[in-house]
């Protein structure tokens, strides 16, 4: 008897897989300029057994990349973490957009939680899209913060 993984399991890693819905890449409109959210590498990582990491980059058409995020990817936990992320211009929804986008894909593809360590001037961007501190806040200070999907 041959027992297979979840789907969600089976193809996890190959960012160019038939799309679905919730997968990236996604195209999004802000203020009338469109971007495309995409991975552009995905990868074991070398020293965490069962990790991968996925690069995120958005792109404004005709201009060129403008952001993006990095993922670290653990399958058998089910669990993203945020290593980085960034989007210029700043202040018009890009940020927002590429973490929708992002956390779509994700739930997508079985993830159920994001963790990520805010630097301080961040924590206000990742409050405000539903990431929850796992500690009381210090002024200065770097935050752990969750969200489930």
């Amino acid at each position: 008897m041959m027992v297979m993984s979840p789907p969600h399991k089976m193809m996890q890693w190959n960012p160019f897989e038939p799309l679905g819905p919730g997968r990236l890449p996604d195209i999004v409109a802000i203020r009338g300029r469109p971007f495309v959210i995409a991975y552009t590498s995905v990868k074991e990582a070398k020293d965490e057994l069962g990790v991968y990491l996925a690069e995120v980059e958005v792109a404004e058409v005709g201009v060129g990349i403008v952001g993006g995020v990095s993922l670290a990817l653990t399958p058998e936990k089910e669990t993203a973490r945020i290593e980085w992320a960034s989007v210029t211009p700043r202040r018009i929804g890009l940020g927002r957009a590429m973490m929708e986008a992002v956390e779509r894909d994700l739930r997508a593809r079985g993830y159920h939680l994001v963790e990520l360590n805010a630097v301080p001037d961040s924590i206000p961007f990742w409050t405000a899209i539903g990431y929850i501190p796992q500690a009381e806040e210090i002024p200065g200070q770097a935050l752990d913060m969750t969200k489930m999907l």
